[in-house]
Order: C-alpha cells, then sequence, then structure tokens
C-alpha cells in the first residue's frame, strides 16, 4: 500500500515548487542580491524553528557534527546558495522559461551522475532519455539567441547539491540547519550592507515578504523530505516533473514569456527524454506494485 498522505505532501511540495515564480516575482523591484539575502537568512530561522519544535532538547546536538559533516554543509550551502541567487534573477527578469528547463534536465542529469559516479545500472530506456534531453540541451544552445547559462547553472548546481546530501550521513533537519547555519551570518551581513545602502525605508508590505520567503523556502522542503521517507522512490520520480510543468505554464501563460519554434524544438526534444524516463520508471513502479486484480 503506497502512503496517501506521503503521496499528498510529495504533490504539495512540488506543486509548491512550481508557484515559486509568482512569490519571488512578487519582489521583481527589489534586488536580486537582496532578495537572496532575506531568503537565506529567513529560511534558517524556518528551518531553526522546525529544529527546536521536532527536536526538543537536542540543539547541543547541532554542535557535536564532525568536521566532514560540516564541510559537507558548507558546499551545499554554497551550492544552494548560488542555485537560489540564479533563479531569483531567472524570475526577476524574464526567465523562467529557462529556469523550467533546468529542472526537466535535472532528473536526468541525475541519472549520469549516479551511472558514472555510483555504478548505477544504465537500462536501455535510460540512455535513450539521456540521449534526448542531451540533444534538447544541444538545440537550446544552438538555437537560442545567447548561451543558456541559467538553464545550465541551475541543473547542475542543484546535481551537485543533490550529490553533496546523498553524501552526508545525518538526518535531513540536521542537515537543513547546518546549512542554514553556514549562510545565516553572511546573509546578516548583506542584510545590513543593503539596508545601509537604501536611500528609503523597506515597505512593511516587503518585509512581510522577505520573512515569508523562509517559510516559501522552507516548506517545500521539508514535505519533501517527509514525503521520500514513505513513498516509493520510483513515484517521488515521477512527481518531480510537476514542478517544472507548472513553472513552464507560469512563464508562457501568466508571464507571457516569448515561445519560439526553435523553442520548441529543443524543449520537444527534452520531453521525449522525459517521456522514457518516465515510462521506465513507471515500469519499475508497476513491476514492485502491480494493480489488484478481483
Amino acid at each position: 500500500m503506497i502512503d496517501k498522505n506521503g503521496l499528498l505532501w510529495g504533490f504539495t511540495s512540488y506543486a509548491l515548487w512550481g508557484f515559486f515564480p509568482l512569490y519571488w516575482h512578487l519582489l521583481a523591484s527589489e534586488s536580486s542580491f537582496e532578495i537572496l539575502a532575506h531568503r537565506m537568512f529567513w529560511a534558517f530561522v524556518f528551518y531553526l524553528l522546525i529544529f527546536v519544535i521536532f527536536a526538543r532538547g537536542k540543539l547541543v546536538s547541532l554542535l557535536n557534527q564532525t568536521k566532514r559533516d560540516w564541510r559537507f554543509s558548507s558546499v551545499a550551502a554554497a551550492l544552494l546558495t548560488f542555485n537560489w541567487g540564479v533563479y531569483i534573477y531567472a524570475v526577476n527578469n524574464g526567465h523562467v522559461l529557462e529556469s523550467s528547463l533546468a529542472y526537466f534536465i535535472n532528473p536526468i542529469l541525475n541519472v549520469i551522475v549516479g551511472v558514472v559516479i555510483f555504478r548505477e545500472s544504465f537500462p536501455p530506456m535510460m540512455r535513450l532519455a539521456v540521449l534526448f534531453a542531451t540533444l534538447g540541451v544541444a538545440a537550446r544552445i544552438v538555437y537560442a539567441p545567447a548561451f543558456p547559462w541559467i538553464s545550465l547553472s541551475l541543473a547542475m548546481s542543484f546535481c551537485a547539491y543533490g550529490l553533496t546530501k546523498k553524501m552526508l550521513k545525518i538526518p535531513a533537519m540536521t542537515s537543513s540547519v547546518l546549512e542554514g547555519g553556514v549562510g545565516a551570518l553572511p546573509a546578516l551581513a548583506a542584510i545590513t550592507y543593503f539596508s545601509a545602502l537604501r536611500t528609503t525605508a523597506i515597505a512593511p508590505s516587503v518585509w512581510i515578504l522577505f520573512v515569508l520567503g523562509g517559510i516559501v523556502t522552507g516548506l517545500p522542503l521539508f514535505l519533501f523530505s517527509y514525503a521520500a521517507q514513505r513513498v516509493p522512490y520510483s513515484l517521488m520520480g515521477m512527481l518531480q516533473f510537476i514542478a517544472p510543468t507548472l513553472q513552464f505554464m507560469v512563464g508562457v501563460l501568466v508571464f507571457h514569456e516569448a515561445f519560439h519554434p526553435q523553442d520548441g524544438i529543443a524543449f520537444g526534444l527534452i520531453w521525449i527524454g522525459v517521456a522514457f524516463y518516465l515510462g521506465y520508471l513507471g515500469s519499475k513502479f508497476l513491476r514492485r506494485f502491480p494493480p489488484e486484480t478481483e
């Protein structure tokens, strides 16, 4: 039996990520660097509050992590900060389609990492998925008016972040607090710096959006962590395409970003790769959970 609550939280986490552009676009008038600094700081505050609520009496354990855990957490924090910064820039500068492309590529990029680094199996359908995704990226590079650095930066940084997290051997909640703690002081310093540069005070509505940005950032991560422990990984693999699909729709239907025929070629090839990827995961899922017969 599949945990229905786990499935609901998994779907919700990806749906929230899918609508991320709508939230960050509310802060489009603010500097991307200032938004990033606030996002880092308030996300840490949210992580810490959740940790205190669900792991009361264990705050001391945060200081008892090994040097290796701190090093990997620092690397993860740096990768995530870079990823967040590029994403915020993309959303607030009319590149939502570019960002959605990244998260169509990312799952297939994870497959490549699994094969190359962890020597995981590479069945034919996955090879086709990687082939078509590669052709799609190549088409994007050839036909795009500029090098698609946003898509590739987001995909590669998040893939590297996932790899770093996989190397960590500590609970996800602890890991999140450590990552947030590494970036909290630099973020607070940046907030102070940007505040000093301002000629006018931050409007209360903007402050609210800055603070809520920590919840908007942290909540999907915790829902995802909850779901990942209760839902088959193959099913989570299929759910993850909800986010870029919704982002793509937001970019085209809400922000009215241009979608040219050459974009259709690039996205079309990647979607074919995604179809092979989903087909492989679907077959694995059905083998593990065959439909009930009367």
